[in-house]
Formats: structure tokens, sequence, C-alpha cells
């Protein structure tokens, strides 16, 4: 990547930290929770006193809680923004439970790119939600990794009211950045490297009601929606609209992809 690209990333990740942060804490998916409960569970994660590598760490989502649990981690981010927010979070913690045996806590300002031309070496790397890196730039990733190789993503994102309008009205999905096929391709380029890849889903389900007034709001202003099919639409959706709001029951599905070496 040309460094002008990486300035430019790094500038929108900088802005956007601030309602990352927010949306995470208002997430209503607990997946943190369960994801570290299968680490632990499948002697995932390396001895309490060796740092785990979490690339890509950002605001703490799962630093923390690791800390919290005695696990000592190193966070990697690119972005000053997200570090900002993950050192004012881990200074609130301390104060607030002076008390707790911590596990420790560093953070690097870097890419992965440059802690693989670093030669960075760590026993287990986790990424988690990592912008989306080729295959082959996995493997290069991957060399960071001596043991364990840990990759988290949001790989499937249905719910049963837009998902079949959309299809029905050819409409482009919510999240055209939840690819499900990018997984078994990053399973197939690192099988070369490791000796076993193998995943593990984990589903979550979510309600949300919309009033209508934000429903309508959200038809008009869906991409590529046009004057016919917003006409389609609130006819499809007009016994919940007329109801004044309607519920939305919605599907995740995330994978955890775990590469092992000899």
């Amino acid at each position: 990547m040309k460094s002008d690209d990486r300035a430019a990333q790094q500038q929108a990740w900088d802005e956007f930290a601030p309602d990352y942060y927010a949306a995470e804490q208002a997430s209503q998916i607990a997946y943190v929770p369960a994801v570290l409960t299968y680490l632990r569970q499948q002697h995932l994660l390396p001895p309490a006193e060796t740092a785990l590598l979490d690339l890509g760490g950002g605001t703490g989502r799962f630093a923390l809680p690791l800390v919290q649990q005695g696990q000592a981690v190193t966070v990697a981010d690119f972005s000053t923004a997200m570090l900002t927010i993950l050192a004012r979070r881990w200074q609130h913690l301390q104060t607030k439970q002076a008390n707790q045996r911590w596990g420790q806590l560093t953070w690097r300002q870097t890419s992965w790119q440059e802690l693989v031309r670093q030669q960075a070496r760590y026993p287990v790397v986790f990424a988690s939600m990592l912008p989306e890196v080729t295959p082959a730039a996995l493997r290069q990733l991957a060399s960071l990794a001596t043991q364990r190789l840990l990759i988290f993503r949001l790989t499937a994102v249905t719910d049963d009211l837009f998902t079949p309008l959309w299809q029905q009205l050819a409409l482009p999905p919510e999240r055209p950045e939840v690819d499900g096929q990018l997984m078994r391709s990053y399973q197939t380029a690192l099988a070369q490297d490791f000796a076993t890849v193998a995943t593990k889903t984990f589903d979550f389900t979510t309600t949300e009601r919309l009033a209508r007034e934000d429903l309508l709001a959200y038809l008009q202003d869906y991409p590529e929606m046009t004057a016919a099919k917003l006409q389609t639409a609130q006819r499809a959706l007009w016994p919940q609209l007329r109801q004044g709001s309607l519920t939305i029951t919605e599907h995740y599905q995330f994978t955890l992809l775990v590469a092992k070496r000899a």
C-alpha cells in the first residue's frame, strides 16, 4: 500500500474512532464473552504472561476483557484516535478497580505491514474485524504468528423483513462489506503454511423496533432506491407501517478462523 493511501486510511479511522466506540458500546451482540470463553476452553490463548498480539485492536473491545482476566496483550493499531480511546479506557479501569490484578497491556501505533517488515513475531496473533486483506496479503500477515493465527469476522447478516425485500427489489444488501466467502478463501490460502486451519461460527439474534418516521427515512435514503422501488417497498411494509412501528429480528453470524502451525 502506498504511503499516501495509508495516511488517508489512518485519517479516516481517526475521524471514525468516536462513532466506532459509540457503536461498540451500544451493540446488543455479546460476542466478546462468547469468543473469549471459546478461546479459553480450546486452549488457544498463550500463557498468561506471554503477550497476545491483538492486531487492529482499536479501542480495546477484546484487549481490555483479556487483560482483566490476567492475559498479557499488545494492541497494534495505526489509528492515533483509536489508541487514545484505548488508553483512556485502560486508565479508567485501573482507577475504578485499583485492587484488581491485571494482565499487562501495551500498545503500538503501527500497521501489520510495518510489523511484517520488522519481522515481529508473537506466539498467538488475534485479529478481530480487521479491514479486508486479500488471501495473498493474509499469508504475509500470518508470518507474525509462530504458533496460532486467530481471525474473527462478521460473515453473515440477515433479517426477517428487509433481506427478502431487498432481494425482491434487486437492491444491494445493507452490509455489502460482509463477505461470507472471504473466510473460505483465507482457509485455502493459510492451508499452505499451517498444519490445520479450522473455523468456528457464533450465531446471535437481536430485535429492533423502528418507528414509522424512522423507517420511511431509512427507505428513502437506501442506496439505489428508486421512486418505483420505494413505492413497492412501502406497499409491502404497509401492514406494519399502519401500526406506527415494526419490530425487526436480525440474525448475525460471526466466524473465528483458527490456524495452527505444526
